[in-house]
């Protein structure tokens, strides 16, 4: 019995995924900078904590996607439903746990968070328009 194919779209959500790190890092990096000059240690504080949210955020989808391409239709949806609300509820815990933190600098938290979030929205639409997908579905090709 052969292994089916994984579906083409994988490798580019690999590349989301490896862009999306890229762009966590420049936020950290340069969030860190600024807001460390602006506001102090909070600011830099902030900044780490927006870059790993921000990641985290698109880091989970695109691994939820790479799941739940290779299952059949109706898990599919499910995974992505699932994933979605999951998404949902831990950037609520999150927020609400670093809402009233001493250490974090509102202002600088909500900047780099926007940036991150702009960013990961930037990476997916030029990975997308970049990628070199079949026409046909990968499931159709398989089929005899």
């Amino acid at each position: 019995m052969t292994t089916p194919n994984k579906p083409s779209s994988i490798a580019v959500y690999r590349k989301v995924l490896r862009w999306s790190a890229i762009l966590a890092i420049a936020v950290a990096v340069i969030g860190s900078l600024v807001a460390g000059l602006l506001v102090g240690m909070n600011g830099v504080w902030s900044a780490l904590v927006a870059s790993a949210i921000g990641f985290g955020f698109a880091g989970v989808t695109v691994v939820i996607l790479i799941i739940a391409v290779q299952l059949d239709t109706i898990y599919f949806f499910a995974t992505i439903l699932f994933g979605w609300l999951l998404k949902f509820v831990l950037f609520m815990v999150v927020l609400w746990f670093v809402r009233d933190q001493a250490w974090i600098h509102p202002v600088a938290l909500w900047a780099c968070l926007v940036a991150a979030l702009i960013g990961t929205l930037v990476v997916d639409v030029l990975c997308v328009l970049r990628a070199r997908m079949p026409y046909v579905s990968d499931r159709a090709r398989d089929q005899p």
